[in-house]
């Protein structure tokens, strides 16, 4: 954002200058008090403070329209969130606004207009928004009222003693909404015993932090697929570049697991092998739930971070689903499965296929996004994005000193969490190793 002279300038990454733009042309007034700029699929959003406007502009500086040119007052920053809205700052207010709909929806204010002005907003991982306050200098947090009402949902996951009297504790956590709480550090929790605090209480691992992802591909055999065999064999390959490819499953009127792991050939000719599949793999009686299933349960066992990729054709013309019957597993037990296990679905798509609204359900109750294979940027972007999410799983241990009657004794465990005036607790108990 060039204020100075009321532009917008382009650059490349080595820093040579490519083109400018925001002047008066082509049907646009020219920029007064340009403030405010984001980037989005090939789309740039800049505000005017004085023209109390969004102007809409494609990545070559070409004007597409105004976004907003009512409701605000004093717009000065945007920031694109990773659900494609706008975080802009209008005076003392923070709005996240639908660049789709253009709705706007104000998250929160910050006293009186004139004695509060606010720069910049950031939303972090756990939805609160940070402001940074020019005239006061200070950066205040505001965090959702539903959500200090609520407190936190913990769970303890997993006791690990193999150990003992060191004990490794694997514990969730999470909001109202069952979102993870990423971020937090040793002073955020408390483990117990009996309701007197642990000793040498120390935070192993945080999952948030980890790039590590697990995949588990899902191909679908059925007629409509046979002629995708090749596409398949893209998919596939463009699949295993964006994480650890743990299984592929297909799912055929008895779905399997394919092994690509065969000896005597290279990790390519493996995958093409196991991508195109025996003609008689295919069948109009191809099941989706028991092949989802699978591929689910292959993971748990894996990386925190973890996503099953369906290949498919996606809906057919005149068709009412493109997933057939769910004769074991419904569509919601199914979507449940996903979500309690924070597994991630993707789906992508083959040939002109588009998503019905099975496959949007899954994607939108876990997550994750439906890609068409051929689409310019390649699928495995998007996917190895999966690295990026958000995790509430974290790791902790410490020694216990309680009696344990030679490994007789049940012993109790409690985790409380705190964070910014929340808080939550669960409780369990285990035995420890005989002696």
């Amino acid at each position: 954002m060039d204020y100075g002279n009321r532009r917008i300038s382009k650059f490349d990454p080595s820093g040579t200058f490519i083109l400018s733009f925001g002047i008066r042309k082509d049907g646009f007034q020219g920029f007064v008090s340009p403030t405010g700029i984001a980037a989005r699929n090939g789309r740039i959003y800049a505000a005017d403070s004085l023209l109390k406007q969004i102007f809409i502009f494609d990545r070559n500086g070409a004007y597409l329209g105004p976004l907003l040119h009512e409701s605000l007052s004093s717009p000065e920053s945007l920031r694109c969130l990773s659900d494609g809205k706008l975080l802009a700052v209008d005076g003392n207010r923070i709005l996240l606004i639908d660049p789709e709909t253009a709705i706007i929806r104000e998250l929160g204010s910050m006293g009186r207009s004139g004695n509060v002005r606010i720069t910049g907003a950031e939303m972090d991982m756990n939805g609160n928004v940070l402001a940074a306050d020019f005239n006061n200098g200070e950066v205040a947090i505001l965090t959702r009222i539903d959500d200090m009402a609520s407190g936190l949902f913990v769970e303890i996951t997993r006791i690990v003693t193999d150990d003992f009297p060191l004990v490794s504790v694997e514990l969730e956590v999470t909001d109202r909404l069952r979102r993870p709480v990423a971020g937090l550090d040793q002073r955020n929790f408390l483990l117990s015993e009996g309701g007197q605090a642990v000793s040498e209480q120390n935070l192993i691992s945080s999952y948030y932090r980890s790039e590590n992802t697990d995949l588990s591909i899902l191909l679908e055999r059925s007629p409509a697929t046979l002629p995708y065999r090749d596409d398949f064999i893209t998919a596939i390959r463009d699949i295993d570049a964006a994480g650890a490819l743990v299984s592929v499953i297909s799912a055929g009127e008895q779905p399997m697991r394919e092994n690509p792991a065969a000896s005597g050939a290279t990790q390519a000719a493996r995958l093409t092998a196991v991508a195109r599949g025996s003609t008689e793999a295919f069948s109009s009686r191809w099941r989706f739930d028991l092949g989802l299933r699978l591929a689910a349960t292959d993971l748990l066992a894996g990386e925190k971070k973890r996503a099953v990729v369906f290949v498919g054709a996606g809906l057919a013309p005149g068709a009412s689903s493109s997933l057939g019957s769910f004769e074991q597993y419904s569509l919601s037990e199914l979507a449940a499965y996903l979500s309690n296990n924070n597994i991630v679905f993707y789906a992508v798509m083959l040939g002109s296929g588009v998503p019905g609204g099975d496959i949007r359900y899954l994607c939108e109750e876990t997550g994750g996004r439906y890609l068409s294979l051929y689409r310019e940027e390649g699928i495995t972007g998007e996917i190895r994005s999966l690295r990026e999410k958000s995790s509430g799983v974290y790791v902790l241990n410490y020694r216990s000193h309680l009696p344990t009657d030679f490994g007789r004794e049940y012993l109790p465990l409690e985790a409380e969490v705190y964070l910014m005036e929340r808080s939550g607790r669960d409780s369990t108990g285990y035995f420890p190793p005989l002696e």
